[in-house]
């Protein structure tokens, strides 16, 4: 796996997949899930870089784990214009 234009590494997640970096601007992603509010038990992946603000949106977990799904569509994304 070669690095990102930025020097970094694509993360893998703690199942081992590895999650591709943000089309946008090159950072590594990082899961994350809502902890309070509405939406408390909201899984999504975002990119790290704090000016960028890409992410997937919201997944919630209906008896199946939701985090396989967002790191798929993570990485099989396709930009709209």
């Amino acid at each position: 796996m070669g690095a990102s234009m930025y020097g970094k590494e694509p993360r893998a997640d703690r199942d081992g997949v590895t999650m591709l970096p943000c089309p946008f601007c090159g950072y590594p992603a990082e899961e994350g899930q809502i902890a309070d509010g509405d939406d408390a038990g909201g899984h999504f992946i975002q990119c790290t870089n704090g000016m960028c603000g890409v992410s997937t949106p919201l997944q919630f977990s209906c008896g199946e784990d939701a985090r396989p799904l967002l790191r798929e569509r993570w990485n099989n994304r396709k930009i709209r214009y």
